[in-house]
């Protein structure tokens, strides 16, 4: 099955021609190697003399940072597209899920799965600007997640900026929230008991009892 999509503004126009199997695994799409569902996206300026640019094939994972495009291919490859100059870049290999993460202050990092056992998958925050990485944690949902458990939501991390930090949170089982992180020190964050299941976090507020911010939900 093809089904087509395009994403616009004032920069040109994305296009994705999606492909799905008429009869899909049990998986979430935007994960690499479990047989989700692939795509390939063109760019277009929007002038009528140039042509359509292939930027991405085979892609399981894109999403838009401001004018950067990331992509994620089934193999587990990542590349940035930047609208706006046209310029491609290789970030790195061998990622099993990907998510942009942004500190305060407006700077972006990349959080990523490494794809491995599909058991137990480190998880790393890679700054953009200087290439510089640090091990997180490691998801011992991995083989639970993406749909392919008794219950939908694990493995999938939630995010949210607050006056002084990034906050990122990992749920398990039952969706609810296992761990959570500061961006700027990884510090482990305790999680309050009232905050169960959620499928995002809001915002971040601040504990009384300590300095740590730790993560709210609707």
């Amino acid at each position: 099955m093809l089904s087509v999509e395009s994403r616009g503004g004032d920069f040109g126009k994305v296009y994705g021609f999606i492909r799905t199997s008429t009869a899909p695994d049990r998986v979430t799409d935007g994960v690499a190697g479990i047989g989700g569902a692939r795509s390939r996206y063109y760019f277009h300026s929007g002038d009528l003399d140039t042509q359509a640019v292939l930027i991405g094939d085979d892609i399981v994972r894109y999403y838009q940072a401001d004018n950067l495009a990331f992509m994620l291919r089934d193999d587990g490859s990542v590349d940035t597209f930047d609208r706006e100059t046209g310029e491609a870049e290789h970030i790195l290999d061998g990622a099993r899920y990907i998510e942009s993460v942004w500190t305060a202050d407006d700077h972006l990092h990349l959080l990523y799965q490494v794809m491995g056992d599909d058991a137990s998958e480190p998880v790393r925050i890679r700054d953009l600007e200087t290439g510089e990485e640090r091990e997180v944690t490691v998801n011992d949902f991995a083989a639970y997640s993406w749909g392919r458990g008794p219950t939908t939501g694990a493995g999938h991390w939630r995010v949210a900026a607050g006056p002084d930090t990034t906050v990122f949170a990992l749920r398990g089982l039952d969706s609810r929230f296992v761990e959570a992180y500061r961006l700027d020190t990884l510090e482990p964050l305790a999680i309050p008991d009232h905050l169960g299941s959620s499928s995002f976090i809001e915002g971040v507020t601040l504990d009384s009892r300590s300095s740590c911010p730790i993560p709210r939900t609707t």
